[in-house]
């Protein structure tokens, strides 16, 4: 018998995913806005005019220019063509920080890079160094070695100094590794 909607199967998983999704819906109901996983700095009401204001702040901070569409896709547009607020709905990015859970294996060749040590620019307080950044390192190394012990035929390269855009940051590097990666293919 096929399962429904109503199996206690299904609904194991939602279950276990009430406790976040209920502080996100209190959070939102209270007008509070989720602290991001680490420090940014936030752009400033000129970095928000318009995308390529924000692209340009974007670009200081990454040491390169992250597509626009991206821009577009991650964000809201106000009526008046500024930049709104992020379009991803908090809880699923909560979600992404909370955990997962392994549907397939890959039987591919895998390369991996993450950016270890992040930069994350120059805008923060000793005290959130020693608090935010810490813990989000934390939480990166972790990943990382979760996807090793999950995955142990990939090839996993870690990159010191970079930031999210990791393609920006540290293009050529990047560049580098993918080109050995693919050279040592069979």
């Amino acid at each position: 018998m096929p399962e429904t909607p109503s199996d206690p199967k299904r609904m194991e998983p939602a279950e276990a995913d009430l406790p976040v999704l209920q502080k996100d819906l209190e959070a939102a109901k209270a007008g509070q806005k989720l602290s991001p996983p680490f420090h940014v700095c936030p752009p400033s009401p000129g970095d928000l005019a318009n995308f390529a204001a924000m692209r340009i702040y974007m670009a200081g901070r990454l040491g390169g220019s992250p597509p626009e569409s991206e821009l577009h896709q991650t964000h809201i547009t106000n009526p008046d063509g500024t930049v709104g607020p992020p379009s991803g709905h908090p809880f699923v990015s909560s979600q992404v920080f909370a955990g997962y859970h392994r549907y397939t294996n890959i039987p591919a060749p895998v390369l991996a890079i993450y950016a270890s040590q992040h930069d994350y620019g120059s805008c923060k307080t000793e005290d959130q160094t020693q608090t935010s950044d810490k813990a989000f390192e934390a939480n990166n190394l972790q990943q990382i070695h979760d996807f090793e012990q999950g995955l142990p035929t990939a090839r996993v390269v870690r990159i010191s100094g970079a930031n999210h855009y990791i393609f920006i940051s540290n293009h050529s590097e990047v560049l580098k590794r993918i080109q050995d990666f693919l050279t040592g293919m069979p």
